[in-house]
């Protein structure tokens, strides 16, 4: 009977744990090989923290973790890393060249043992305001700031994948 059961919770965490992933999608209208320059919208930091309280006959005892993570940081370094010059503002000048990115909060799934965070990344030309690519992707962690990094990463690695 110890085995049956063993078996089912093995199961039911291995399908759940994949459950995250579904929430992650592209859709791409057209190719970023025109773009050089980005411009990120600018969005607030997200904290999070974590901490618990332990006690036993001597004493209790705490800690606390508090952990920030700021999207436009994140989303630039990112697209750096593939070779986009990061601009503070559009310029005429390089509109068609530019791409402005904006982030946002797609909101929260409940799963089995939690819930996940999703983020939505939006991509657009500066000239044209045309829709270059939407891509979001949830993600779980310790922190809201944990999640909000775990799902940027995330939709970059659905966007340019390796």
């Amino acid at each position: 009977m110890n085995k049956v059961l063993l078996f089912i919770v093995a199961v039911a965490f291995l399908l759940t744990s994949c459950s995250v992933s579904k929430y992650s999608s592209v859709n791409q209208y057209s190719s970023f090989d025109e773009y050089k320059y980005f411009v990120v919208t600018e969005a607030s930091s997200v904290v999070g923290s974590t901490g618990g309280a332990y006690g036993n006959q001597f004493g209790v005892y705490g800690s606390q973790v508090t952990k920030t993570a700021n999207p436009t940081d994140l989303i630039a370094g990112h697209l750096m890393k593939k070779g986009f010059i990061r601009l503070s503002s559009t310029n005429e000048d390089r509109d068609e060249k530019t791409m402005i990115v904006s982030y946002g909060d797609g909101g929260r799934h409940m799963l089995f043992w939690g819930y996940a965070t999703e983020v939505i990344l939006q991509f657009l030309d500066a000239k044209t305001m045309d829709v270059i690519a939407v891509v979001s992707a949830a993600a779980m962690g310790e922190t809201e700031s944990d999640k909000v990094k775990k799902a940027i990463n995330k939709c970059f690695k659905v966007l340019f994948p390796q």
